[in-house]
């Protein structure tokens, strides 16, 4: 309402502009109103001033209005029908006429506006009449998903026996139930917005009342109230009311929930019950509420069927509150019998709050227990009766309320207030551990399609489905959110880099390949999905989430299912990424792979006396593409495995065809992943290449990263041995730059240490690199082991590998890797 009143206002304020100062110096006035302004001849009907406003309304620019009449932009009025209902206006019957339509545009379809019409005084013999129009389609948007919200929340409240209602910060009610208002002697239209005091107190509102201190003090609570109490909202009904405050994001109290129960047949029974001590136990016995007397000694009297049936305790199984105080309160026992013990002395019923018991089942239940003082026995033992309210479901039923308010009722994942929430705690944990946080904002191709084509209840189908796959792509500690319709939102804190982040999303695009079966219908869908990186595309939640969601638009820009992130680079970081990738699965098949091969030179003889094996991908599109660029992609995604069995079958090939060819014997050394020693069965593979190949076992020599020898080492060091048992030579690759440790050099048997090129590129000028390479060398001969230095590209590195004894070397200063056929003319000529 706030919107109609401001507009009503504004266009009051232009209406009064033109009626009273119509004028060539007012016109430019109405420019500047946001609000599309017409003025038509009330004779020929046709505008003879429209504002700019009109114009970006309609569509229309300006001379194209001048040249119509309100009928062209009004479909639902004929010329008739039009004159009559300006009839009004020109009697002087009324001096505006406010009403909602539709406005057709040029390109949009028909909008909703909310219009102002008002006669104009003649000018020159010609009346005419201004018309304010604001487009008010949003706002009848968003008031069509307040209703639908508000009456799921009503249906769901309808189906509790209690009493609920959902005051603002100001203690106005804003909703509530049936019963509720049956309490209150009211209905909704005489309710909603009101002060609560007003509602539950139309006497007055007693000072310092429960939910005015439950407010005050900021806590939950719940009263219990009798009948005559004076802050009774119910004069004449004991009640239970539980006072709940809603909190926000920040905290900030913004709401409280009241429920009330009523509690007048619990309250029947007790008094029944001091009326007359000859009925006591015979109404005890059939009470609908569990019961139990005890007496001030601890001795258990009598328990009621109720009772029974709820705990499945008799009275056997407890004869004193001690024994049943262990049985359904465990460590909490000694507690409940002291709290117990106190109950003896009073003279009026004690509430004893809520309390978790467990059933001789071992089941659980809540109960709400109070006890009431009924005299003496004969023996001048005073005792007590306990009773007990089960509201177990009732608190179940309260869950579920704060549950629904931080959730989406349909795929049961949280909300966008809770994706928020979660958002800011990754930023908080991104900039702690100097990592990223991503906001994926995912949203479903053709969705409407389905939902319109088979309905809602198929539609609600496929959205659980795809939350379920959606949830199985994620780790534990990410996020999934339902935005609402066919929107969701992921949180992924503590990301590396982007390619962490496109793993995912490759992930979720993967998972949803395979059509869903829904009411006997194969249904196919499919994501697009904008992602928003923090640090890097913004600082909060709200700036992220609109970075994710004009993302998400370029991916279906792009064809749908894809993904887009918001930064350029990174867009093309993935671009390249999946064309690798896609690549990837066709090279093998295809024959794009090929082995080039480095010479591997004794620094003492000068000889070739190996070969490193060097892949490459021969792509058809991108040409010859080095390893860097492909290796990782092809160990996220798995294809490392095949494409290492195959590296090594041709390395073990092109090594005995040169040795068929009369060429010395090399030993041929391939380099092996991470992922080919975890994934693969790597001693068949190798035992597969030796065996098909023909190649001498010592002629093989693998390369292993340091980081294999450490992750999972005892279940490395069986496959090592294992290997090693066949004849091969181990050499751990990059050394120097991993976990160095003499422990794992002389439990894994290496044969070779390979320096890593870091340290060769700057060691004839950095002293600190040539210690580091002393260091590695003199240690690799104490514990009887060869050395390679890799990436020797000059004269001075040559001599001080000379001086310090290195065995063997490699690197552009002998020769760059290549095909094998110049191999084998390189190695002819250095013979």
């Amino acid at each position: 309402m706030k919107a109609i009143s401001e507009f009503n206002l504004y266009g009051q304020v232009a209406l009064e502009i033109c009626v009273n100062q119509l004028s060539d110096q007012a016109l430019p006035i109405l420019d500047a109103v946001e609000d599309g302004v017409f003025i038509f001849a009330l004779d020929s009907l046709r505008f003879s001033y429209v504002n700019e406003g009109a114009a970006r309304q309609t569509g229309y620019d300006k001379a194209e209005l001048l040249a119509m009449t309100p009928l062209d932009i009004k479909p639902e009025f004929d010329e008739a029908g039009f004159r009559q209902m300006l009839l009004p206006l020109i009697h002087g019957a009324v001096r505006t006429i406010r009403l909602e339509t539709v406005h057709r545009t040029k390109h949009a379809g028909d909008i909703a506006v909310e219009v102002i019409l008002q006669l104009l005084a003649p000018v020159q013999q010609q009346a005419s009449v201004i018309v304010i129009a604001r487009n008010i389609t949003e706002r009848r948007q968003t008031d069509l998903a307040l209703k639908r919200e508000t009456s799921e929340w009503t249906q769901v409240m309808d189906s509790f026996e209690d009493a609920i209602c959902l005051l603002d910060a100001k203690r106005c009610l804003l909703r509530a139930n049936k019963k509720f208002y049956a309490l209150m002697h009211t209905e909704p239209e005489l309710s909603v917005g009101k002060p609560i005091a007003q509602l539950m107190y139309p006497s007055g509102e007693p000072a310092s009342c429960p939910v005015c201190r439950a407010q005050e003090e900021k806590m939950d609570t719940v009263v219990t109230m009798e009948a005559d109490h004076p802050y009774n909202p119910v004069p004449g009904y004991p009640i239970e009311m539980t006072i709940k405050i809603i909190r926000d994001e920040a905290g900030a109290a913004s709401g409280i929930l009241i429920s009330m129960h009523d509690l007048c047949h619990a309250r029947k029974i007790e008094q029944e019950l001091r009326q007359s001590e000859d009925r006591f136990r015979s109404v005890m016995s059939e009470a609908p509420l569990p019961m139990i007397i005890h007496a001030e000694d601890g001795e258990v009297l009598e328990i009621n069927k109720a009772w029974v049936e709820t705990t499945g305790y008799v009275h056997a199984d407890i004869p004193t509150i001690k024994v049943w105080t262990e049985k359904a309160y465990g460590a909490k026992a000694q507690v409940m019998q002291q709290s117990i013990a106190m109950l003896y002395a009073t003279t009026q019923r004690a509430d004893r709050g809520e309390h978790k018991i467990m059933c001789k089942d071992g089941s659980s239940r809540i109960w709400h227990i109070s006890a009431a003082p009924v005299g003496k026995l004969a023996d001048g033992r005073r005792y007590v009766v306990s009773m007990a309210l089960d509201v177990t479901e009732r608190k179940a039923a309260q869950a579920q309320i704060e549950f629904l308010a931080y959730h989406d009722a349909l795929t049961q994942l949280p909300n966008r207030l809770l994706a928020k929430d979660r958002m800011e705690m990754a930023i908080h944990s991104a900039d702690r551990n100097q990592t990223k946080s991503a906001l994926l904002f995912l949203d479903l191709d053709n969705f409407k399609t389905i939902n319109d084509s088979l309905g809602h209840v198929v539609g609600d189908a496929l959205l659980k489905q795809v939350a379920l796959s959606l949830r199985g792509c994620l780790r534990d500690t990410d996020m999934l959110s339902r935005q609402g319709g066919d929107e969701f939102l992921i949180v992924l804190p503590d990301i590396r880099d982007g390619d962490a982040i496109m793993i995912v999303a490759e992930k979720i695009l993967e998972s949803l390949t395979h059509p869903f079966d829904i009411d006997h219908h194969a249904l196919s869908t499919s994501l697009s999905i904008g992602i928003a990186v923090y640090p890097n595309d913004g600082a909060d939640f709200d700036t992220l989430l609109k970075k994710a969601d004009t993302a998400m638009y370029q991916a279906k820009e792009s064809g749908r299912n894809t993904y887009r992130f918001h930064t350029e680079q990174m867009n093309a970081n993935a671009v390249d990424h999946l064309q690798i990738r896609n690549g990837l699965r066709q090279a093998l098949e295809k024959n794009e792979f090929v082995l080039y091969y480095q010479p591997q030179i004794s620094l003492a003889s000068g000889a070739v006396i190996g070969a490193e094996a060097l892949l490459r991908w021969q792509h058809p599109g991108m040409g010859m593409v080095l390893p860097g660029r492909f290796i990782s992609v092809a160990e996220d995604c798995g294809l490392i495995v095949p494409i290492g069995d195959w590296v090594l079958q041709e390395a073990c090939r092109q090594a005995v065809i040169w040795q068929q060819a009369g060429l010395p014997e090399l030993v041929i050394a391939v380099n092996l992943s991470a992922v080919q020693c975890k994934r693969g069965d790597l001693e068949q593979s190798v035992t597969r290449a030796l065996t098909e190949s023909g190649l001498d076992p010592a002629y093989l020599e693998l390369e292993l990263t340091e980081s294999i020898l450490i992750q999972d080492a005892e279940k490395v060091l069986g496959k090592v041995r294992r290997l090693k048992s066949l004849g091969i030579k181990l050499a751990i690759d990059d050394f120097g730059t991993g976990y160095s440790s003499l422990s794992y050099l002389k439990r894994f048997d290496v044969d070779k240490l390979k320096i890593d090129q870091s340290f060769i590129r700057d060691m004839a000028d950095d002293p600190n690199d040539a210690a580091i390479v002393r260091a590695i060398i003199q240690m690799a001969r104490s514990l009887n082991l060869k050395t390679i230095a890799e990436g020797v590209e000059d004269e001075r590195q040559l001599s001080l590998l000379h001086l310090q004894h290195c065995d063997e070397i490699q690197g552009y200063y002998f020769a760059r890797p290549m095909p094998a056929n110049e191999f084998a003319r390189y190695l002819t000529a250095n013979l």
